[in-house]
């Protein structure tokens, strides 16, 4: 490190001792210049102020110094000299990190290693239990609304396959990236729409599902807010 700062010491002097004779042997200076060019200077000072300026970056305002280094041509350094991206690939017969050795084997884990089907992986987030409660609470609905329609038709109780149909058909649209769409438009018949859309179940009931799917009892459902407020503020104090 030392021997490359003397090298540049030793440029920035030929540079000066250039500028120097370039001025004496010029034809246009007087006399009254060549004295003051000629006159006695203190080396020592202009000496370290050339080693200030050398150890110190206008850029980032740090030692040029804490960046060199014997090894210095086997990286490059970034503009304001505090980033090292490295001229060789690093070496590959190296013993690996602990901290990156994986220990476990990648993939499904537990149940989901038994997966074949679709509908295998939806019951892996889905449980049996929590399908069969939504399918009870959305008919408890539909029952207490039955008396506002004409048609029995028109508000038929929701069976399981049909819930699973009405689930698959939601994250299909998730899928097909339609969170932003109007659902009215996968279920057209210009040729526009989605024929799987139209070949699960109607528009309409589609709808009526919608509005109707309930995931608890709205009869106690007061009473669990009340529960759940007060075991919170328990907890508080």
């Amino acid at each position: 490190m030392a021997s490359k700062r003397l090298s540049n010491y030793q440029i920035l002097e030929r540079i000066l001792e250039d500028d120097e004779e370039s001025i004496i042997d010029s034809p246009d200076e007087d006399e009254g210049d060549d004295e003051v060019i000629q006159s006695d200077h203190n080396s020592e000072s202009e000496e370290s102020a050339h080693e200030t300026e050398l150890e110190w970056s206008d850029d980032d305002n740090e030692p040029l110094s804490r960046h060199a280094s014997k090894d210095s041509d086997s990286f490059y350094l970034s503009k304001k000299k505090c980033t090292k991206w490295a001229k060789e690939p690093p070496r590959t017969s190296v013993r690996v990190r602990r901290h990156n050795i994986m220990r476990e084997t990648p993939g499904p884990k537990g149940a989901a290693k038994e997966i074949h089907t679709m509908s295998e992986a939806f019951f892996c987030m889905f449980s049996m239990d929590t399908v069969n409660l939504v399918l009870q609470q959305t008919n408890d609905y539909i029952k207490s609304i039955q008396g506002k329609f004409q048609r029995e038709r028109d508000c038929k109780f929701l069976e399981y396959e049909e819930l699973l149909a009405y689930l698959g058909l939601l994250y299909m649209s998730g899928v097909l990236r339609s969170s932003h769409l109007n659902f009215k438009d996968l279920w057209a018949t210009d040729g526009t729409g989605i024929e799987f859309f139209q070949n699960t179940m109607s528009f309409n009931r589609f709808l009526f599902i919608s509005r109707c799917v309930r995931f608890d009892d709205k009869n106690t459902r007061s009473e669990r807010q009340k529960d759940r407020q007060t075991s919170s503020s328990q907890r508080v104090h």
